[in-house]
């Protein structure tokens, strides 16, 4: 009497570009998270880096205007570009993945946009009252 049981195989499974490696979700949720202190950071900031007298130009279509300011300090300099730099890093890290390697071109935009927003690839949420108002 033949077994009903499935032979074991050794074969890997097939390529998902769905299936994220935990290395990917976790460097995407970090870039995530550097964006968004990047985002705060620049809240906090001057309009210019040099010192600038301002401009109140009532000529144009829309108003423009933009009070007089110092320059950033050599910390905020210094942040400002720790903080660009870690998302650059993390941005060749995530698009240069070996993951993508076999990922099927017709597929490659839609996986991509779903690493975004995988398990684990996601900020933990902010807790209530922590929202800043737009």
């Amino acid at each position: 009497m033949p077994s009903t049981t499935p032979p074991e195989t050794t074969a890997e499974k097939p390529y998902d570009p769905f299936a994220f490696p935990d290395d990917l979700t976790a460097a995407q949720k970090e870039l995530h998270e550097t964006y968004a202190a990047l985002h705060r950071f620049q809240k906090e900031l001057a309009w210019s880096s040099a010192p600038h007298a301002g401009f109140n130009d009532t000529d144009r279509w829309r108003n423009a205007a933009r009070p007089a300011t110092e320059r950033w300090t050599p910390d905020q300099k210094t942040e400002y570009e720790r903080l660009w730099s870690k998302l650059r890093e993390l941005t060749a890290c995530i698009a240069g993945h070996k993951h993508w390697e076999n990922c099927p071109q017709e597929k490659a935009v839609e996986a991509r946009q779903a690493l975004k927003h995988a398990p684990g690839a996601t900020p933990d949420p902010a807790p209530a009252g922590a929202l800043e108002p737009v």
